[in-house]
């Protein structure tokens, strides 16, 4: 970001990122992944003061430099497993995932409270658990199409 001939950090300023998987598939059995993702932290421009404003019957924060902060590194890590059961021409799938195993508070933003004396951090989703189920339904609209 540059402001009046000044550069600045962006939030699309990554210094890495990392995304891998890896798979297991055995049909007979089960299909399973792990996934990784890390980055840097986002940055963000952090309040350093703030004063009364009686004009705008409001706080007016004071800020340090723009996105001279960052939060700590941002680490995902996910898992899946699931299995397809073939039912005459049809399948039923059943699955499970857990999404940030490690239960990671990676942050999102920071807010502050009225008068910008005290700060707390939003995350990103934490652990996250589901399962369920699908049936997928075969050739059921495909019609037979012959060549003339």
């Amino acid at each position: 970001i540059y402001l009046d001939d000044k550069e600045y950090n962006s939030g699309l300023n990554l210094k890495y990122l990392i995304k891998s998987q890896i798979t297991f598939s055995n049909p007979k059995y089960f299909t399973t992944s792990l996934a990784f993702t890390t980055r840097p932290g986002s940055y963000y421009t952090k309040v350093i003061n703030a004063k009364y404003n009686y004009g705008a019957n409001d706080f007016e924060p004071f800020y340090e430099d723009i996105n001279n902060s960052n939060f700590h590194d941002y680490v995902r890590l996910d898992f899946t497993i699931n299995r397809a059961f073939p039912i005459n021409n049809h399948n039923l799938i059943i699955f499970a995932s857990v999404n940030n195993i490690l239960n990671v508070k990676n942050p999102s933003y920071i807010y502050y409270n009225q008068d910008y004396s005290k700060s707390s951090l939003y995350y990103f989703q934490q652990r996250i658990i589901y399962f369920g189920l699908q049936f997928r339904l075969n050739n059921v609209f495909k019609k037979n199409i012959k060549a003339e």
